[in-house]
């Protein structure tokens, strides 16, 4: 924009040096004036494609950015996933692994309790056995 002004003030000054240039026809200062008008027109339109240009390739970074935003919520939405997954999954394996330890200990306190039991019974059986056998008479 501040081109575009400085584009303007250019004109009105060729207008005043015109105007005060001693001896020139009227016809002659037409003439520069148009010529000047339409180099400040290609100038301006020069101007126009440049800021054309810059806009498309700032639009297409701008939109490349919001894919790119875009593309990484989603990943960061799928790996929260995933880890969520993960943590269950963990957790589910940890449940079953307390369980599966709580059941060996149930058989492992089983069977120290029958061992206990069949120690017993086969004390009695050797006291019983010790009992009922003759002594030997020296």
């Amino acid at each position: 924009m501040s081109k575009m002004k400085a584009v303007v003030a250019a004109i009105g000054v060729l207008f005043l040096v015109g105007a005060a240039l001693p001896g020139s026809s009227d016809r002659d200062l037409i003439v520069r004036l148009q010529g000047e008008i339409t180099v400040l027109q290609r100038q301006i339109r020069d101007l126009q494609e440049t800021i054309d240009r810059n806009h498309v390739t700032s639009s297409q970074a701008v939109t490349r950015m919001v894919d790119s935003t875009e593309s990484s919520g989603k990943a960061m939405t799928t790996l929260a996933d995933r880890l969520n997954q993960t943590d269950t999954l963990q957790h589910n394996n940890l449940s079953g692994v307390v369980k599966r330890l709580s059941q060996v200990e149930e058989n492992v306190s089983q069977s120290n309790t029958q061992l206990i039991e069949n120690n017993r019974s086969l004390r009695e059986i050797k006291a019983a056995i010790q009992r009922s056998a003759p002594k030997p008479e020296n």
